[in-house]
């Protein structure tokens, strides 16, 4: 608390600060502390405004740490810093922890590259409409007034080019001389043009005639073609299978329906055409496209081919049911009978006109034209009997309507799930639910009983960064279900010194110091990499680094009933904590494997922890801070700039170890951005899958939802639209929930509709991330509402 806090009304200001206890019958012995605590407020202040306070942090990430303990970022706040480095891009400011802010001049444009000067003091004001940190002319030198530099600059260009432009007059004068010259001879053109015209109207009339010639035998190439596909088809399971079958004569149609690989250009399941004569050749793909693809699409039964026993073929179902012969005849037959021979019939549905009792037969369907195509023998075997109206056996491919199954492939993906679907399986957020519609509603029929609802987020940036939608989703559900404390705090830190931190900044607020271990470019890393909740963790290099975190009960807030530190286990490193600046305590970091330490003694309202090492190689992953109110907490656990790959390679144990003490009942991962750049799909599909199996383990009773973010305007190797789908598969295949966010933003097919600048800027200028003031309120608005679903 400090001068920041302090309330315009006298009377607000009983306990706005703890150090100032100026509460009403405070005895005369109390009044010279207070105005000691008063004078230290007031020369914290006066650092803040008198360049004090210089800048840290790196690159342009500017942090500042302004003894003020700024807890809320309020209109009216002003700062003067001394900037200890030059900018090469657009910077950010973090005072406090609160998170990082733009540096913008006085009419709210960014500063570019070269605007903030090493050595130079800065009047900083913060701008709570636009949430950036605002630098106000007159307060540095001359040339920095905003959009000064800008304007010298282009006086010099403009002088610069008055000169090229008056020399371009002098010669646009000559120019015009040649161009009267070239209207003479543009003259003479045009008549030669006129006569070209007419030759012209004669070819079209030739070209008319031969178009029709052309179409005429189009058609019959048609009807071949259709002919070829429904008397000389192939079917392979896998391109290697048709590769070697080349007893085929050319022109023959193939078709690969279960290939592992990849589906290209060249490869895969699809549609091929057998080029060369029969025993030589090979096969050339013309189309991802297969009759068995519409299959897959519309559901089929799976049969085996077994021994003929005098027919020509036979095949069986899973259970050995018979349900497919070709007879010696050459007929088709569907004899439904199970492994002892017993007949049974199923109902089929088969769009054909049905004619009863036709020729001793049970039932017969005719098509449209009167054709018999399908009989119910009265033997009991349904019988397909293609022949004509004479009777004349006939084979044909069956006809699909015109458009459906083009249809078909843009309403469903290659799996057979609808591709625009925002949602899969929203039912299977069922413990999200009851828990849900008991804190809304069915409270006060449980005589008071306690629950709470514990979400935790994974992911990259876009679930690290507070503000991209964990803020205001995190916002939305304690303020209508009820506040269940600030839960989960990583103590991991990326390369810009940013740590994993908490859902809650402004509840639970972070700070280190010392020389704690976490992001490096090299083997010792643990940003992304560690098996913990949000997969960073920390490494004391010597005794003495902290970790400080202060607990900022709110209005109605909770009470803190439990903490626990999530470790790994040392028999060498030694470390300790206190609660506001008492008595430390040691910590049990003995053993192995993973450790969630519990703390005594635990204040009441707000508090200050600190953790510290007495050694190097104290492994420490976070704190869990539980309460016994009823509500939501959220436990925030992204890692800016990693990706599935490294989630998948930490340690599984202590990975699910750690997830089982956390304990949340949804678990909800938002992924994809980092993955578009660095593999395809299907490696992605691999990793999640890794993943999935591991959160099946560790939570068994938990709801899991995989969500994927939208197309950005990033030049990516991978189109968002793939990861979507490699991660609804897996959904439906795991009995989990999936969340599509494109639908939030906008087409896939042009990400720039949705871009920073555009009528509807979603994205932020990052060119991949969400904006705070757009694209983060539909993010929180279409997992809310999945949440609410039931």
């Amino acid at each position: 608390m400090s001068v920041t806090d302090w309330s315009p009304q006298p009377s607000g200001n009983a306990v706005a600060d703890r150090a100032i206890a100026a509460i009403d019958g405070a005895s005369g012995r109390e009044i010279p502390g207070m105005v000691r605590s008063v004078m230290a407020g007031v020369r914290r202040y006066a650092d803040s405004q008198g360049g004090a306070l210089v800048t840290g942090g790196r690159l342009n990430a500017y942090t500042v740490d302004t003894a003020l303990g700024v807890t809320e970022l309020r209109p009216g706040l002003s700062l003067i810093v001394k900037v200890d480095r030059d900018n090469t891009a657009e910077a950010t400011l973090n005072v406090d922890g609160s998170g990082p802010l733009p540096w913008v001049d006085a009419a709210g444009v960014r500063l570019l590259a070269g605007r903030i000067l090493a050595g130079r003091f800065y009047n900083i004001i913060l701008d709570a409409d636009a949430l950036a940190w605002r630098v106000q002319a007159g307060a540095s030198t001359l040339d920095e007034i905003p959009g000064l530099i800008d304007l010298q600059d282009g006086v010099a260009a403009n002088a610069a080019d008055v000169s090229a432009k008056a020399e371009q007059t002098s010669t646009n004068a000559a120019t015009v001389a040649q161009q009267s010259a070239a209207v003479e001879t543009a003259r003479a053109q045009v008549a030669t043009n006129t006569q070209a015209v007419s030759t012209a109207a004669t070819q079209v009339a030739q070209d008319k005639a031969a178009a029709e010639i052309a179409r005429g035998a189009a058609v019959a190439a048609s009807t071949q073609a259709q002919g070829a596909i429904g008397n000389n088809r192939v079917i392979k399971d896998t391109l290697a299978g048709l590769n070697a079958a080349l007893n085929y004569p050319d022109g023959t149609i193939g078709e690969v329906v279960k290939d592992p690989g990849p589906v290209t250009a060249t490869a895969g399941n699809g549609y091929y055409a057998k080029v060369g004569a029969s025993g030589t050749g090979s096969w050339t793909k013309k189309s991802d496209a297969t009759v068995p693809g519409l299959d897959a699409r519309t559901g089929f039964i799976d049969i085996n081919f077994l021994s003929t026993e005098g027919d020509l073929a036979h095949f069986v179902d899973a259970v050995k049911r018979l349900v497919l012969l070709i007879t010696s005849r050459g007929y088709v037959q569907g004899i439904f009978e199970d492994p002892t021979g017993a007949p049974y019939l199923r109902d089929v549905e088969l769009g054909l006109d049905r004619v009863a009792n036709v020729d001793g037969d049970f039932r017969t369907w005719r098509d449209a034209i009167g054709r018999v195509m399908l009989v119910l023998a009265g033997t009991g075997h349904l019988q397909g009997r293609f022949e004509t109206l004479e009777g004349i056996p006939y084979a044909t491919q069956a006809d699909i309507p015109a458009g459906l199954a083009d249809r078909l492939n843009r309403g469903l993906s290659t799996y057979g799930l609808l591709r625009d679907a925002e949602v899969f399986s929203p039912a299977g957020l069922r413990e999200t639910h009851k828990r849900l519609r008991v804190l809304d509603r069915l409270g006060g029929l449980l005589n008071g009983a306690n629950c709470q609802l514990s979400m935790l987020i994974q992911g990259d940036s876009w679930s690290t960064t507070t503000m991209y939608y964990v803020q205001q989703l995190t916002q939305a559900l304690v303020a209508k279900y009820g506040d269940a404390g600030p839960g989960w705090t990583g103590f991991g830190f990326s390369g810009t010194g940013v740590a994993t931190g908490n859902a809650r900044p402004d509840v639970l607020a972070l700070t280190r110091t010392g020389s704690w271990l976490s992001y490096a470019a090299d083997a010792t890393n643990l940003y992304g990499t560690a098996p913990m909740p949000d997969h960073s963790a920390a490494v004391s290099t010597a005794s003495g680094d902290t970790f400080s975190l202060q607990y900022n009960k709110p209005v109605n807030g909770p009470d803190i009933s439990a903490i626990e530190l999530f470790a790994i286990a040392s028999n060498t490193a030694t470390a300790q904590y206190r609660f506001n600046g008492g008595m430390w305590v040691p910590l049990d970091l003995t053993g192995s494997g993973f450790k969630a330490i519990g703390l005594g003694a635990i204040p009441t309202g707000s508090f200050n922890l600190q953790v510290q090492s007495l050694s190097a190689g104290a492994y420490l992953g976070g704190a869990l801070y539980k309460s016994t109110a009823k509500g939501v907490v959220v436990h925030k656990a992204g890692a800016s700039g990693t990706r599935s790959q490294q989630w998948a390679s930490v340690d599984p144990a202590i990975y699910q170890a750690s997830l089982a003490a956390l304990a949340p009942n949804l678990l909800f991962c938002l992924g994809g951005t980092n993955s578009q750049s660095a593999y395809p799909a299907e490696s992605e599909r691999g990793y999640v899958q890794t993943l999935i199996n591991r959160w099946k383990t560790a939570l068994p009773a938990a709801d899991i939802c995989l969500a994927t973010p939208p197309e950005n305007v990033r030049v990516n190797a991978v189109r968002m639209a793939d990861i979507a789908e490699a991660q609804r598969q897996l959904a439906h295949q795991n009995a989990i929930t999936h969340l599509n966010l494109q639908s939030a933003f906008g087409d896939a097919d042009n990400p720039s509709s949705y871009a920073d600048g555009s009528a509807r800027p979603m994205l932020d200028s990052s060119l991949i991330h969400p904006s705070y003031t757009n694209g983060a309120f539909g993010i929180a608005d279409r997992i809310l509402r999945l949440m609410e679903s039931a």
